[in-house]
């Protein structure tokens, strides 16, 4: 699932959103910088095959966060946070969830373990769209993610609530999730900073 995170970190800064906005919260801060939710939206995590491993969900700061993603470009000075979502067999093979559950969070070094997993990443852009927080700072350490309600297809919505401790200096987090739905495309450039 580590590939996944970085595969959903370059869709999500580059690729096509759903119009609606959500309306998820974030609560708390992550190596000092907080995050006021503006837009988010989940998508399926799909491998170069197709085969879809997972689901992301994305909280950002920015409005129009969509149509700058439609156009295949990262927004500068953005704070975004992403949780990803997957359940994992015990063959250790990972697959996106069908419907509500309870999501343990994990920084997935080691492999994951069979069961509901989830993993997070926070990231603050400065103005040339780098992180400006170290990796030990900004990874998800722990915590729990409660989907109450999936439709993950048009038209869809992924609801619930997480708590999460991100880096090494255990910071608290918590919110709520209330995403629309959005198809991400497999990715296959970077996207630019504007």
């Amino acid at each position: 699932m580590s590939r996944l995170l970085t595969t959903l970190t370059v869709a999500c800064l580059a690729a096509a959103c759903g119009p609606s906005t959500g309306s998820s919260t974030f609560v708390g801060t992550v190596g000092g910088a907080a995050l006021s939710v503006k837009e988010s939206f989940f998508s399926p995590l799909r491998s170069s095959n197709g085969t879809v491993n997972g689901l992301g969900v994305v909280l950002g700061d920015q409005t129009g966060l969509c149509t700058q993603l439609k156009s295949n470009r990262t927004i500068k000075n953005m704070t975004y946070t992403i949780i990803f979502l997957a359940n994992v067999n015990a063959n250790l093979v990972t697959t996106a969830p069908s419907g509500p559950g309870e999501f343990v969070v994990m920084t997935g070094q080691g492999g994951l373990p069979a069961g509901n997993d989830a993993q997070s990443f926070f990231a603050k852009l400065d103005g040339t769209c780098k992180n400006t927080l170290t990796a030990e700072q900004t990874v998800g350490q722990s915590g729990l993610v409660k989907v109450t309600s999936l439709t993950a297809s048009t038209g869809g919505s992924v609801r619930g609530s997480f708590d999460i401790t991100y880096g090494t200096q255990k910071d608290k987090t918590s919110g709520t999730l209330d995403a629309p739905f959005c198809e991400l495309p497999i990715m296959t450039s970077m996207p630019s900073c504007e």
